[in-house]
């Protein structure tokens, strides 16, 4: 599989990394000059007034993102990825440019609170639309393992953008300069990522998805009966929702702790000033960039999924010991490590997970989905544990951190390995970092194989018919057009083992010997994705079923993947000790199961010529397969093609759903 990245996806990866460094520079230059900024901005009339407005500004970005992400998400859905994400940079430059030249409590009393609450809330709103975006728009113009990769860099921006507002924020307290200025600079740099930003186009994903949603809506208006099953074909897993919110959760509960909660304990227990407070935070945000950077190496092997349970196991040995750390913390450079531990948490996933998330989430509302569960989980989860961890450490001190951790810790485990489950399901977990197919071919090596195998009952049927004279031909043309190799005398042994398999069996119509079928199959197969297994498995995808030949044998005179698949698309079979007919959809579930799209797109083939010749068939008889065609197979085409980057899906699936329509049309007729 080529894994190298086009001129136009580079420069996607490399806009979409410099805007979200852009932006999250902005949003958490706040935050790490708030040791300086709240003292600013809201009233200091004692410690416990003081430490809740730290808590309400520090919400104060978040308490917008379960509306946001909702909002978002609609308008990323509805118009697109790209204008989503230049609404969200040019919000984030315009709340920059209001704090910098906002007025201080003193010169203007409580509205300068208001504000300043209403510009982070504001740029809560904006971020929310630019991470989940940017992570969005990767997902869709990548493959992996390029796609957690990309994702994982982006993240990393995120993490470096936190580290430079940080630099920011030592140097303009450092020397002596006046706080505005790093404003100025979040509200200039956040221009240069909108002007940037320009030049990204739409993924093609998304332009897919709303092109085939156009031509269905063009078509229930004409026949609502045959798209009714089809326009709301995506459904949601809401295991998926919880599983994706649980691994948000963690994120806010480790990133208080260590910036927010440790940070005012280096303050107050040492007597720290703000500046030595944001230096010893900018060393921890260092450790996160690093530590992102690797772990967005990793991924180029490792499933992103692997790297995160292992993380989770670190974590659970450390939890134990946290509170008997911050308790006896002899000096700086311990609870430097201290934090440093913590992050590592969430660095195991920042990014790569979200790359293998996504594409659980159907596209025709995966924005929305994704930004709005985000938005509650992160939103909800830094309430509870700002506002939380005041009465529990006032009560049990630093072992009031365990009630926030663990129950966190728990969700994140179980999230984890609920998206394994899915992953493996897929087919995408075991197999990384090939995760989804096309598979290598086979059966295109003539030197593997014996032609003169056969044996002398084969013989009567080695001679060429009109059948596979033109299958030959066309796969010539094919291969031709393509520029793709076939082991055409593999194939040339399949047709006539095929032949002697099916013998004299006929077509329902009595037109045509029943062979005919398999390598017109095989023809259409070969069209859209041409490779010598995938033929070969059409071509004997009925010899099982409909003959006393075994998977044993297709095995032994082919290999084990024609086997496979000749197998999985078997209907007929000996199973628990007895005979069973599988129905369509369940083999259609069973091939989905195993995640076998190759297989699948064998059987939509199948599919598709039996419609098109479905005369010998009772009007009856008709009618069901045009149904449980429409029912459980065209909402899978454009996925196949997806998965196969075949071209044309869309031509696939209106010529499926034109021959469905054409014998509904026929019944009421």
């Amino acid at each position: 599989m080529n894994n190298k990245l086009t001129r136009q996806q580079k420069e996607a990866v490399a806009l979409l990394t410099m805007g979200t460094f852009l932006e999250y520079f902005d949003v958490l230059l706040y935050i790490h000059m708030a040791v300086l900024l709240n003292d600013l901005f809201f009233p200091q009339t004692d410690p416990l007034t003081a430490q809740l407005f730290t808590a309400t500004a520090f919400c104060s970005t978040y308490i917008l993102r379960p509306i946001g992400g909702f909002v978002i998400g609609r308008i990323g859905d509805s118009i697109g990825r790209k204008p989503t994400i230049m609404i969200t940079t040019f919000v984030m430059a315009i709340s920059c440019l209001v704090m910098a030249g906002l007025p201080t409590y003193t010169e203007i009393g409580i509205t300068a609170s208001v504000v300043i609450i209403v510009c982070r809330m504001l740029q809560g709103f904006s971020s929310m639309g630019e991470i989940m975006g940017a992570q969005i728009y990767l997902t869709e113009i990548l493959k992996p393992p390029a796609r957690s990769v990309a994702t994982g860099i982006l993240v990393s921006a995120e993490a470096i953008g936190g580290f430079f507002a940080l630099v920011v924020a030592s140097f303009v307290l450092s020397m002596g300069m006046n706080w505005r200025y790093a404003f100025l600079f979040g509200a200039f740099i956040a221009g240069i990522g909108l002007v940037a930003r320009t030049r990204l186009r739409e993924t093609p994903e998304f332009v897919d998805y709303k092109r085939r949603m156009a031509v269905k809506r063009e078509k229930s208006c004409q026949e609502p009966e045959i798209i009714k099953n089809i326009i709301n074909e995506e459904r949601v897993d809401k295991k998926a929702i919880f599983a994706y919110a649980f691994t948000e959760f963690h994120y806010p509960v480790c990133f208080y702790v260590t910036y927010i909660y440790i940070g005012n304990l280096i303050k107050t227990s040492f007597g720290m000033s703000a500046e030595q407070v944001i230096y010893q935070n900018l060393k921890v945000s260092a450790f996160v960039v690093i530590g992102a950077l690797i772990v967005a190496y990793l991924v180029k092997k490792i499933h992103p999924i692997k790297i995160a349970i292992v993380m989770a196991l670190f974590f659970f040995i450390l939890l134990p010991f946290i509170p008997y750390w911050l308790n006896n913390a002899s000096g700086l450079f311990s609870l430097l490590c201290l934090q440093c531990l913590i992050m590592s948490f969430i660095i195991s996933g920042m990014g790569t997970l979200e790359a293998v998330q996504c594409k659980h989430f159907p596209v025709s509302g995966r924005f929305t989905v994704i930004a709005a569960t985000f938005g509650v989980a992160s939103t909800s989860s830094k309430i509870i544990v700002a506002f939380s961890l005041i009465p529990l450490t006032h009560y049990l001190g630093h072992y009031g951190v365990w009630v926030v951790f663990i129950p966190a810790v728990i969700g994140y485990w179980w999230a984890i390995n609920y998206f394994k489950k899915l992953e493996i399901k897929r087919g995408a977990y075991h197999n990384y970092p090939h995760e989804d197919p096309p598979y290598e071919d086979t059966a295109v090596n003539e030197d593997d194989y014996e032609y003169e195998d056969l044996g002398d009952e084969y013989e009567p049927f080695k001679n060429k018919c009109e059948y596979s004279t033109n299958l030959i031909n066309k796969l010539n043309e094919f291969s031709k057009e393509k520029n793709v190799k076939l082991n055409m005398r593999l194939i040339e042994k399949a047709v006539t083992f095929a032949k002697k398999w099916h013998g004299t069996q006929m077509r329902k119509t009595g037109s045509h010997f029943f062979y005919w079928h398999p390598l017109k199959v095989a023809e259409m197969v070969a069209e859209s994705y041409c490779k010598t297994d995938m033929v070969i498995a059409a071509i004997l995808h009925d010899t099982v079923e409909d003959s006393e030949c075994t998977v044993e044998l297709i095995e032994e005179r082919f290999n084990a993947r024609i086997a496979q698949m000749v197998d999985r698309l078997t209907k007929k079979r000996f199973e628990g000790g007895e005979n069973i007919k599988l129905s369509f959809e369940e083999t259609i579930n069973r091939l989905q199961s195993v995640g076998d799209i190759e297989a699948l797109f064998i059987k939509q083939m199948d599919r598709q010529h039996n419609l098109e010749t479905i005369e010998g068939l009772k009007p009856h008889k008709q009618q069901k397969m045009a149904d449980e065609t429409n029912s459980y197979f065209i909402k899978l085409i454009a996925i196949i093609g997806d998965k196969l980057n075949i071209h044309g899906k869309i031509h696939l699936e209106n010529k499926m759903f034109k021959s469905c329509k054409n014998i509904i049309k026929k019944k009421k007729g």
